[in-house]
């Protein structure tokens, strides 16, 4: 009897070391497999910084690159473009940098109109000719906003004129898609002139220099503008002279 008691007792004693050994090989394994799904977070993790890394130095490298070409863009003089510009300006053949940083660049149809042979001085005023009549002409110059608005062209275009002369009230007129102000002066109820005026985003205000002069009748002011005024574009600091002839 004794020795089934004792015997019980191994079977007992075996069956327990069996359950602890069990449950420790279990919990081996779960640790096992924690740390492996751990170390494959944290890789994912490393990727994910790498990748935000890498397309943030490749945004950097777009720009960097973009903006070079944006400068170079801005030495690049296309023989139907004018720059102009206000203000003071340092250089040498042809490349001038701007005091303010800022420019304008009119985009003309070369072959409707040019830059007159006469325009000794095209970087702040221009004079432009029809080619099929030279006569029919736009002198056009670029002023700064913030000295004289539109409005206040208009306001004071009869100063200094005699009772004789008279204005129209302000219009638009579409320009390539671009929006003029426009306005008549009348002399004696005749039209004597037509001036116009169009601000860029950078503050410079393009517009007519003496007044549009149409001397044969041969072109219509709307269609000058068009042919001078393809596009207007804000421009940066570093220009080129036109120069006529190339």
């Amino acid at each position: 009897m004794r020795k089934s008691f004792c015997l019980m007792g191994l079977m007992v004693m075996s069956a327990l070391l069996l359950v602890g050994c069990s449950g420790a090989d279990s919990g081996g394994a779960g640790n096992a497999k924690d740390a492996v799904i751990n170390q494959e977070a944290d890789a994912e993790i490393s990727k994910e910084n790498k990748q935000e890394a890498d397309d943030q130095a490749s945004q950097e490298a777009n720009q960097a690159v973009s903006e070079e070409i944006s400068n170079t863009d801005n030495t690049i003089q296309k023989k139907n473009q004018l720059s102009m510009y206000i203000g003071g300006a340092t250089g040498m053949d042809g490349v001038w940098e701007i005091d303010n940083g800022k420019s304008v660049v009119i985009t003309f149809d070369e072959e409707k109109v040019r830059i007159s042979p006469d325009c000794t001085s095209p970087e702040r005023y221009a004079w432009f000719e029809y080619i099929e009549d030279p006569g029919s002409t736009l002198e056009i110059t670029c002023v700064d906003a913030s000295e004289q608005t539109i409005q206040e062209m208009y306001d004071t275009v009869l100063d200094g004129k005699g009772s004789a002369w008279t204005k129209s009230e302000l219009y638009e007129v579409n320009v390539n898609g671009m929006v003029f102000w426009c306005w008549d002066l009348f002399l004696s109820e005749k039209l004597e002139r037509t001036e116009f005026a169009y601000e860029t985003d950078n503050g410079h205000i393009v517009r007519n220099y003496n007044g549009y002069s149409e001397h044969t009748g041969t072109v219509s002011q709307v269609d000058l503008l068009q042919y001078v005024f393809v596009n207007i574009e804000s421009g940066g600091s570093t220009v080129v002279e036109y120069r006529k002839g190339e």
